[in-house]
């Protein structure tokens, strides 16, 4: 890391611990003094960690120097490909060697929020390909965009290990997030696509 890198991430680390203190802890203690009445103070409590779970990998993040107590659990929820649902795979076959691409885009972020000029670029590209296209669009009940031609699909949620561990899948078009990133570099050997939809998942796709 560069010296920018540090100080920002110096700066970051204080003031998201601010933010805990002041704003976050305020509003769980009342919940916590509740059910818990004889359990100490979170502010107590942060200082007394045995051991801390983190939901990140060393393969995709910084050089750094962890506690005893820390375990990283990035990947653990990875696991062999399993069978398509039998409307998923009947889709994908139709490009036959040709293959399929994935485009997934996690938990959070709702297509149906991008601008529409986003979206448009996306339905033009996928209209140009050979491939089928399996797009994860949340909320697309009422939204589908216009112009969405036979080859590409929309699903709220994707069995995602088992569409990577597929032997047609011939690309991945994610949004850069942790679990996906990790999924890609266990499971498949073809490239990844990183639109990055949001700023904080950079780094992932640098990685």
């Amino acid at each position: 890391m560069t010296l920018p890198q540090r100080l920002l991430n110096t700066v970051l680390t204080h003031g998201l611990n601010l933010y805990q203190n002041w704003f976050v802890f305020p509003r769980i203690q009342p919940r916590i003094d509740r059910f818990f009445p004889n359990s100490p103070p979170l502010s107590e409590l942060k200082t007394n960690i045995s051991a801390a779970f983190a939901n990140t990998h060393p393969a995709l993040s910084y050089p750094r120097e962890m506690p005893p107590g820390a375990v990283e659990l990035g990947a653990i929820h990875c696991r062999p490909p399993r069978l398509l649902p039998r409307y998923m795979e009947e889709f994908i076959s139709k490009s036959g060697p040709d293959g399929f691409i994935v485009f997934g885009v996690g938990s959070i972020i709702r297509m149906d929020e991008m601008p529409v000029e986003m979206i448009s670029v996306f339905v033009r590209v996928f209209a140009r390909l050979k491939q089928q296209v399996i797009w994860q669009w949340k909320g697309f009940g009422g939204s589908k965009p216009a112009n969405l031609t036979d080859n590409a699909m929309l699903v709220d949620w994707l069995p995602q290990q088992d569409l990577l561990g597929h032997d047609n899948c011939r690309a991945f078009i994610t949004h850069g997030g942790l679990l996906s990133t990790v999924n890609f570099n266990n499971l498949v050997n073809f490239s990844i696509i990183s639109t990055s939809l949001l700023s904080s998942l950079k780094h992932l796709a640098k990685a």
